[in-house]
């Protein structure tokens, strides 16, 4: 009986100290949210593509600015499911010479529509 005692005695000493080390399972993704996606997509390259001639198209139409916007490296891309895709890219870039950092939404349109892409936004950090 001490023996059956002392084995319960220890098993819920041993429940207790686990119970500080639960294992719990990774988050999901939200849905309808953003999901990191690779740099190197075929499809976060097409759009970081689009994303700098767009802007660079922007900047030199403004008047203020005759930009040259090219790219240094894509350091994050996220991607978010709609009716198409929306790509969040953060990108460093230099803007004539200067490197700079910027995020960039670019939406691209289901197949068989047009246009296939579209700048959302672009913000200078």
């Amino acid at each position: 009986m001490r023996k059956l005692i002392l084995i319960h005695l220890s098993l819920l000493a041993l429940s207790g100290c686990m119970a500080d080390h639960t294992f719990a399972a990774p988050p999901s993704p939200i849905v309808g949210g953003y999901g990191s996606t690779s740099v190197a997509s075929p499809d976060v390259i097409a759009a970081t593509k689009f994303a700098l001639a767009a802007e660079q198209k922007a900047l030199s139409q403004s008047g203020k600015h005759p930009a040259e916007i090219r790219l240094v490296r894509i350091n994050q891309a996220n991607q978010q499911v709609v009716a198409g895709l929306n790509y969040e890219l953060a990108l460093t870039v230099t803007l004539d010479g200067v490197e700079k950092k910027a995020v960039a939404v670019v939406y691209q349109s289901l197949p068989n529509n047009q246009p296939p892409y579209s700048l959302t936004s672009w913000v200078w950090q």
